[in-house]
């Protein structure tokens, strides 16, 4: 695993952490209104499924696609794939893990499982925070997308539920 990512995720993992960063890091693009706040009550696997959308932030944007299961409690675990906008052929595909803390989805990429990338640069893996709203009656998840590695860098990611 990529201590940074692991780093990123120890860092975001405390509920008081999560619940600042979840008020202090809040997208220009998800308006207010729109945030889903889930009760004691909520079946958190309506957060399984499937998702895609865009990080943005560090060169050009990736388009990624993600599939999250519930596995129980607050845990989830799934897939991601991340392709190069410009070049579609560059991919890479990882294995997810997460759970939700204080209203948000603490989500990291623990390995990779494949990837296709030019000679010379390899996989980075991130972890991010991601906000839980409610967008044309879909669930959106959005956040910072971090990667300590100064390569890598930081980005923000924003992804809707397709099923």
């Amino acid at each position: 695993m990529d201590l940074d990512a692991q780093s990123a995720f120890a860092m975001l993992s405390s509920p008081k952490t999560a619940l600042n960063r979840a008020t202090s890091h809040r997208s220009a693009l998800e308006p207010a209104a729109s945030r889903f706040r889930p009760s004691r009550s909520l079946n958190l696997a309506r957060i399984e499924g499937k998702y895609a959308g865009i990080a943005f932030g560090v060169g050009v944007p990736d388009n990624y696609q993600i599939t999250l299961k519930h596995i129980g409690g607050a845990r989830f675990v799934g897939k991601a794939e991340a392709r190069n906008s410009s070049n579609s052929s560059l991919f890479v595909n990882t294995s997810l893990q997460g759970r939700v803390v204080e209203g948000a989805l603490l989500l990291k990429q623990a390995r990779v499982i494949r990837d296709n990338l030019p000679a010379g640069f390899f996989p980075c893996l991130r972890a991010g925070q991601l906000n839980i709203s409610i967008e044309k009656k879909k669930l959106a998840l959005s956040g910072l997308w971090i990667s300590k590695s100064a390569s890598c860098g930081s980005s923000q990611i924003r992804l809707q539920k397709l099923s």
